[in-house]
């Protein structure tokens, strides 16, 4: 499974973070949403065996984004305080994650030593 975690100050300052970046990634792999339940009508040229990226198709990535709902990036994206991520970490291992590639786009030093120190070890136990 591969996820990703934006920490940050408070949960609404990394799901600022988040959610462009989630919700564009949830539109080109959109099977993940139809398994959420999620049907948002997509054109195919966004799924990723076919997405070339031209600047038309990062306007209408950004578009199809935009319609992801607030729910499917909570449901695949840990973001928030290294408290927030934990029970979603804890929850993509309940669902039977056996691996978890964790990225953190745009993070500098301070979450990534965040990361290492206070959310790693509840990982590394589940």
């Amino acid at each position: 499974m591969r996820g990703m975690c934006f920490l940050g100050k408070d949960r609404e300052t990394a799901l600022r973070r988040a959610y462009p970046m989630a919700a564009s990634e949830l539109v080109v792999n959109h099977h993940t949403l139809e398994a959420l339940g999620m049907d948002i009508e997509l054109p195919p040229e966004l799924s990723l065996k076919n997405l070339i990226l031209t600047r038309e198709r990062v306007r209408e990535l950004h578009s199809a984004a935009s319609r992801v709902p607030l729910e499917a990036v909570e449901a695949t994206t840990a973001f928030g305080t290294p408290d927030d991520c934990i029970p979603t970490f804890e929850k993509f291992a309940k669902a039977g994650a056996k691996n978890i590639l964790v990225l953190m786009p745009g993070s500098g030093v301070e979450e990534m030593e965040l990361l290492a120190k206070e959310v790693m070890p509840h990982i590394a136990a589940l």
